[in-house]
């Protein structure tokens, strides 16, 4: 019963939605905390709920143990996500902020199916000067193809600062990010990713610089 939203926003977010499918190309929102999952085991495998029924959804152990994010409120997430599928609401961008890292990931209506729908992406950029807030996933783990995440990521970084640039018009989607080190004076932000979306299509083509 824990709520991020409450009764009351959670409903004013979910009509929204509905009411922005056919007005709007692109449904964008502004995210305070990661709804991603960071999950570093899946503990909710069909074996492991064939030996335990009682099994919570989507149990196993997530890098952000303090649980500020999306990962605290699992029953509120599945009902946003699920309601994107449902209602065929699709283009969908969530922008977040406040992990002082880049992540990006395609979400699902429910990641612990393989056949759910992927109904989302979420952009989360890094911060200009602040060190980064979590030292398992920034220092541990660091880009998508070092740590082990059910299920993955398309893109991390947890070393660099930086910001993200989203671009939008009718025909496509451009987030770039931009990093750069903190500690040095000397250091420009260069663009280090390029994710590109177009209408109907939840992959985005990812390109690395």
């Amino acid at each position: 019963g824990r709520t991020l939203l409450g009764d009351t926003q959670r409903q004013w977010l979910l009509d929204g939605l509905s009411d922005s499918q056919g007005a709007a190309t692109w449904k964008v929102i502004g995210n305070p905390v990661m709804i991603s999952p960071i999950r570093t085991t899946d503990l909710d495998t069909p074996e492991a709920r064939a030996a335990d029924p009682n099994l919570p959804k989507h149990a196993g152990l997530y890098a952000n143990s303090s649980f500020d994010s999306w990962d605290g409120y699992v029953w509120e997430r599945d009902v946003v996500l699920a309601h994107l599928a449902d209602n065929s609401i699709d283009n969908t961008v969530f922008v977040t902020g406040d992990y002082h890292s880049f992540w990006q990931h395609t979400l699902t209506a429910d990641f612990d199916d393989p056949a759910s729908p992927k109904v989302a992406n979420e952009f989360a950029a890094g911060a200009i000067s602040s060190a980064g807030g979590a030292m398992n996933e920034n220092y541990l783990f660091g880009q998508a193809d070092w740590g082990h995440y059910e299920p993955g990521f398309n893109y991390i970084d947890g070393l660099r600062n930086g910001f993200g640039l989203l671009e939008a018009t009718p025909s496509e989607m451009v987030v770039s990010y931009f990093a750069h080190s903190a500690l040095s004076r000397y250091s420009t932000p260069t663009e280090s990713a390029r994710f590109t979306l177009t209408p109907g299509d939840p992959d985005p083509t990812v390109q690395v610089f």
